[in-house]
């Protein structure tokens, strides 16, 4: 029983990166902020100025369309991994 419970959690965390890139691309451009403010709240992120906190924004938003991009790319080939949004 102990097994099956350890594979369904590894499981699970295999797949949880996965489901997450779904969701982000299939997010509209207009929510990227939503996407933005969630990452920040998860990876407990601020910004002193408005100023720093658009610069990385935009770099966020640039990092999502690689992503994007990448694991579109990584489906067509059928590579095994998924690029995703990690705390820097």
């Amino acid at each position: 029983m102990k097994l099956v419970t350890i594979f369904i959690i590894i499981l699970l965390a295999c797949t949880y990166p996965a489901a997450m890139s779904r969701i982000l691309s299939k997010k509209s451009s207009s929510s990227v902020d939503e996407v933005f403010q969630q990452w920040m709240l998860e990876y407990n992120r601020t910004y002193s100025y408005s100023t720093e906190m658009k610069i990385r924004k935009e770099i966020f938003k640039k990092t999502l369309e690689s992503i994007e991009n990448f694991n579109s790319t990584a489906k067509d080939n059928k590579l095994i991994y998924i690029y995703d949004l990690v705390k820097n």
